[in-house]
């Protein structure tokens, strides 16, 4: 009796310990999307010709003259004292040393006087690496190796490396200078690195801040481009203007409402799916960790985070389970089931297409069950498939908007990245155990009602692995849905030692949980010391909607003028500009170009000979960087520490920045004969076409 006693209580105080650490999981996941949505957003810098002011020992400097004053590297300056590499050392365990992911602690010390500061040598071991440069060529390894790899080659081999020696990246007469230098390094690495990457904020949120600009202005459907999706864009402009109008600040809450709704119905998911209290517990450490598995900077600018995309997906299986169970009413859930199947390729063309196909998988499945089973064709069965596959097949030809552009790319691997084998076969052996599974325990699910869930489930998982292996990080990896079927399984077998199986998955969920929040807390942290150490500003614009910006919105309001005064009659505009989707949205225009953001749409002749035939015949006026004859190889000859600091950065400008801005400025050299300038600006310029 005492034994029975014990093991009760025992169970009883298990399943407190799961309640009280998943209730704190979704605690911390609600307060994340609530501090989302009760703070204004706050936007770094990512244009690297615009300034601003990094605040050191209380002085605020200008980025640009301070870059160019200290940053600059420069072999010949070897009689200074202090340099980067002997005189600085990094916290840094993983050896990475400054990136966007990681900003180490730093320790600034006299190297003639180690015995002063031999207690910290210890825990700084890292350094900030040197260049390898060669004063006979005036080249970097890094310059070598993409001017004539050949070459660079041929001389390695003879041992010519010895030619190339490592030089530190800067130097200082004082330690207090030194500290100055690096202070401003890490002040401002996370924006020195978008910049350089040209994929930050403005170009990930016009894709779905741009087509709604783009409805509002009563733009033709058919020339609306968003990769998110037809109603998603009416979804998060009805929330924003719900909390007072459409800008970035509510665009922003938006997001984050959705995805706590989202969240919301996960949770009331996992219970209404499964009895188990630790199997409920270790879904919903899943679901908390899918969030926490995306970075933060991820999270705080790339729309593909949204759940608008598949907004759907759960309460369809949901639907199918209740279905299941509840046989007489169970055409009124399947037909909800298949409405919003068919609804979600309207919120969202790529994800929502999943969705139906795995539907219209599960009703044909369950089709020809029950013809196996009733030994009768059912003829209404049949003709109901068929209005759901062509309303389906209807709604995805007729989607209203554009369809994507770039996706001959998509399908040819230009954007996606390449997927090591290993990883590649073991997603085809968790396919091949899932489906596996539905033979061995195809009874078990039909007793538990799980069948037709669990069909969807394994269809939809293949679309999102065949998503993942295209796209191939973490924003694509949703490991709650990928473990779904499983844990399925788990909940409906019948097996020895079961709870103690569902425990230790538990507890191993519970150790890898446990570190995110706080490595979530610290990137949240680390983000707003970037405001804390610039000069900011409150943009006020409408479209603005009071966010915090370390950068001034002063020449984004000159370029509005201008707009205002050639193009105010006009919702159209023609702009060859690096700033081009920014001065659309704040306009209230869109692009006559048929793409919002020119430098990243021109990726062939195609798209290159179809902006000359449209610039060509419509654009009378044409609005133009005003730098857009920048000479950029003096820009990376200057060597400044954010273009050579490790070869990423300078590969990045060389191969993917800089090319992208030659082109904008090869386009307008195409056409400018056809053009007079008319006024000049601070960002851009106005012409008019001959």
């Amino acid at each position: 009796m005492r034994t029975c006693l014990c093991r009760l209580k025992n169970k009883i105080n298990q399943k407190k310990v799961v309640v009280v650490i998943s209730a704190f999981a979704i605690l911390f996941q609600l307060l994340f999307y609530v501090y989302g949505i009760a703070t204004n957003y706050k936007l770094a810098n990512e244009f690297k010709y615009i300034d601003e002011e990094t605040i050191l020992k209380d002085i605020n400097v200008s980025n640009h003259k301070y870059i160019n004053n200290n940053l600059l590297f420069n072999p010949a300056l070897t009689s200074y004292v202090y340099n980067s590499f002997d005189n600085i050392l990094l916290d840094d365990k993983k050896g990475s040393g400054f990136t966007f992911f990681n900003n180490p602690k730093y320790f600034v010390f006299d190297s003639y006087n180690k015995k002063r500061y031999s207690y910290l040598l210890g825990m700084y071991k890292g350094h900030i690496a040197n260049v390898q440069y060669s004063r006979d060529l005036n080249l970097t390894l890094a310059e070598a190796d993409y001017r004539d790899n050949s070459f660079l080659e041929n001389l390695l081999n003879d041992n010519g490396q010895k030619m190339f020696l490592e030089y530190p990246l800067f130097y200082a007469d004082s330690l207090d200078e030194l500290k100055n230098k690096v202070d401003f390094i890490s002040y401002n690495i996370f924006e020195q690195n978008m910049q350089v990457l040209s994929r930050y904020y403005w170009h990930e949120a016009s894709f779905m801040l741009l087509p709604i600009s783009d409805i509002k202005s009563y733009r033709n459907n058919s020339e609306i481009f968003s990769q998110y999706g037809y109603f998603s864009l009416y979804t998060i402009d009805y929330i924003s203007e719900m909390l007072g109008g459409f800008n970035i600040n509510n665009f922003e809450k938006s997001k984050n409402i959705v995805n706590l709704v989202y969240f919301l119905i996960t949770v009331y998911f996992i219970v209404s799916l499964f009895d188990d209290i630790t199997l409920r517990g270790c879904l919903i450490l899943l679901a908390c960790i899918r969030l926490l598995f995306i970075p933060y900077y991820a999270y705080h600018y790339a729309p593909g985070v949204i759940d608008t995309r598949h907004f759907f997906d759960l309460i369809i299986v949901l639907l199918l389970y209740y279905a299941s169970r509840a046989p007489k009413p169970s055409k009124y859930l399947l037909f909800l089931a298949s409405l919003l199947a068919v609804l979600s390729i309207l919120m969202s063309n790529d994800f929502g297409l999943f969705i139906f196909v795995s539907l219209l998988g599960t009703f044909i499945i369950r089709y020809v069950l029950l013809t196996i089973y009733e030994k009768r064709l059912s003829i209404i069965r049949l003709v109901l498939v068929a209005i759901y596959a062509i309303s389906g097949f209807v709604s995805y030809i007729e989607y209203p908007l554009m369809k994507n552009p770039s996706i001959k790319y998509f399908l040819d691997g230009f954007y996606s990245f390449n997927i090591p084998m290993t990883l590649f076969f073991f997603i085809l052996a968790i396919v091949a155990i899932q489906w596996l599974m539905l033979i061995l325990f195809f009874n078990k699910l039909k007793e538990y009602k799980y069948l037709d869930s669990y069909i969807f489930l394994l269809f939809y998982t293949e679309f999102l692995y065949t998503y993942f292996i295209w796209k191939l990080d973490n924003l694509s990896m949703n490991l709650f849905i990928f473990s779904l079927p499983f844990f399925i399984v788990l909940a409906a077998i019948k097996i020895k030692y079961k709870q103690v199986l569902h425990s230790i998955i538990f507890i191993c969920l519970i150790f890898y949980y446990i570190k995110l929040p706080f490595s979530y807390f610290s990137d949240i942290y680390n983000f707003n010391l970037i405001f804390n150490n610039h000069k900011t500003y409150v943009w006020n614009h409408e479209r603005a909607g009071g966010i915090v910006s370390t950068y001034s919105f002063e020449l984004f309001e000159d370029s509005l003028k201008l707009i205002d005064k050639y193009s105010s009659d006009n919702s159209k505009i023609y702009m060859i500009s690096k700033y081009d989707n920014v001065l659309q949205f704040f306009s209230k225009k869109y692009s006559g170009l048929k793409y919002f953001e020119l430098k990243s749409f021109l990726v062939s002749d195609i798209e290159y000979k179809e902006v000359i035939e449209l610039l060509n015949k419509d654009a009378d006026i044409l609005y133009v960087d005003s730098d857009i004859d920048r000479d950029y190889e003096l820009e990376i000859g200057k060597r400044n520490f954010f273009d050579i600091y490790g070869s990423y950065w300078y590969n990045e400008n060389i191969k993917q920045r800089i090319p992208k801005l030659e082109t904008l400025s090869r386009l307008f050299n195409d056409v400018k004969n056809n053009y007079v300038l008319i006024e000049k600006g601070k960002l851009i310029n106005v012409y008019k076409k001959i």
